[in-house]
């Protein structure tokens, strides 16, 4: 039996789904879940055919259901999160629990039989084997790498009852649970695994081959989410027509018609290719994601636009907005902070950015990092010049994941108000900022005529001052170094 825990008062942000899993010892998430939404909610049974009125205010599916409850909710934003256990214990608890439980379908059946004919006998196929993998699949099938694969893409959390400890810190990390006593919560169990025969051991071994895979794998998962700290993605707009539907509110862009047009499209995804690829792929420290954000309608054409290239790197990728909220809630899970860097369909970071962001410790309420300092660069006439904008559109927006996951975003009309953020500036050029035939919302004529130039370095003695523009480097080989530390030839 499933079960649905309601908000009484306002939508819900997302819906966390327990997959909870028989006879794996859950007793502590259920009493995390009780604790948390105690006031303002109301919990009713499970229906398939959710009331659509329902539908925003869910705030937990928990219960016996197996993976795939997310297809109810609409396209809501939604997190897995599951317990699992040694799969022989699994099976042997399973025994105890039917004949402890008169409501039990198979309880009549299973209360008159020993423990070894309840394994061997395939009539119990169903609670005996491979259970685990099964509740892990959409279609309840066995599949191994299903499983693995829906437990490594949609779940914020996997616990293993060896590990509570580890699921709990998850849990009180990335939802703000409260446990305040921790002890209270030790599974407890009355079974002397010890005394279990071997024969009766070996059958559920056979019967239980991947569930025994898969529970090595959770360990993995949980051992490496305890190791986590930041994920870092990069955010870049591509044709995007609703800034209303955008996390990142850069000012104008993209509101002309010509962005979804395929001839804007086939010329500004060749500068994609050429200039933003090059520099995603010539960071030192590939362990990013970077999505390119896109207007839903114009799918066909940036497909088209794209397969005329070399396939994308695994770490970048072409989404909707709607995808790519989807897609961070999966990947933040069991971290502490997402950094989410901001950055134009045609502009350059320096090779080191990524690995900047890894390093840098910004103070504990520093919500952006501010790239002040950078270059201005001209492909058309290949001319390139120091470039300082106080308030850039490169920076990097700092979120608890726990904020994140609840909804909280930092607010921004424009990136010229970033500096308003609390804030800390990265000293370094950083940023090569790009002038081209078609750009939206910058040329490098229009910013020569706009900026004051002074005497001396921009990066520097630039106080006082909204954005400058530094003398023009005119040496070629100077250029040519400059643009190999942003650009990957």
């Amino acid at each position: 039996m499933s079960y649905i825990i309601l908000n009484k008062r306002k939508p819900s942000n997302y819906t966390l789904i327990f997959v909870d899993i028989p006879s794996v010892k859950t007793d502590i998430i259920n009493a995390m879940i009780n604790r948390t939404y105690i006031n303002d909610y109301f919990e009713i049974p499970f229906s398939y055919d959710l009331n659509h009125d329902y539908i925003d205010k869910i705030e937990v599916i928990r219960g016996h259901h197996h993976f795939g409850m997310h297809k109810y909710l609409n396209n809501k934003n939604y997190m897995y999160i599951t317990m699992l256990t040694d799969p022989i214990k699994r099976v042997i608890s399973s025994y105890y629990d039917i004949k402890s439980n008169k409501t039990s379908p198979y309880y009549s059946d299973v209360n008159k039989i020993t423990l070894y004919d309840y394994v061997l006998n395939d009539k119990f196929n169903e609670i005996t084997s491979n259970v685990q993998t099964k509740y892990l699949c959409e279609d309840y099938s066995d599949n191994l790498e299903k499983a693995k694969y829906n437990l490594q893409n949609y779940f914020l959390a996997v616990g293993t009852e060896d590990r509570i400890q580890e699921m709990i810190s998850i849990l009180k990390t990335n939802l703000g649970w409260n446990v305040p006593n921790n002890n209270f919560y030790s599974p407890k169990n009355s079974i002397n695994y010890n005394t279990i025969p071997k024969r009766i051991i070996d059958i559920i071994k056979r019967k239980n081959q991947n569930d025994i895979d898969l529970f090595e794998f959770a360990k993995q998962i949980s051992s490496e989410y305890s190791k986590k700290n930041k994920n870092i993605i990069v955010n870049i707009p591509f044709n995007i027509s609703n800034l209303t539907d955008m996390n990142m509110p850069y000012h104008n862009f993209g509101i002309r018609k010509e962005c979804l047009t395929k001839e804007w499209i086939d010329y500004r995804i060749n500068i994609f290719m050429n200039y933003t690829l090059k520099s995603l792929k010539n960071q030192t420290n590939q362990n990013f994601n970077a999505y390119i954000r896109y207007e839903p309608s114009t799918e066909d054409l940036i497909k088209q636009a794209i397969s005329k290239y070399q396939p994308l790197p695994n770490n970048i990728h072409f989404v909707t907005t709607y995808e790519y909220n989807n897609m961070v809630f999966k990947i933040i899970r069991g971290y502490k902070f997402l950094y989410e860097i901001t950055m134009s369909s045609d502009d350059m970071y320096h090779k080191s950015f990524i690995q900047q962001m890894f390093d840098y410790t910004p103070k504990p309420n520093t919500k952006i990092l501010i790239c002040q300092n950078g270059y201005i660069y001209d492909s058309i006439q290949k001319r390139i010049a120091p470039y300082f904008n106080h308030s850039s559109s490169f920076n990097c927006l700092i979120y608890s994941v726990m904020d994140y996951l609840n909804g909280k975003r930092h607010p921004m009309d424009g990136f010229e108000s970033a500096i308003k953020l609390p804030h800390e500036i990265l000293k370094d050029p950083n940023y090569i900022n790009h002038s081209h035939q078609n750009n939206v919302a910058f040329d490098f004529n229009l910013e020569t005529e706009i900026w004051p130039k002074i005497d001396g370095d921009v990066w520097v003695n630039n106080k006082g001052y909204l954005a400058l523009m530094g003398p023009e480097i005119k040496d070629q080989d100077k250029i040519n170094m400059i643009l190999k530390e942003f650009i990957k030839y």
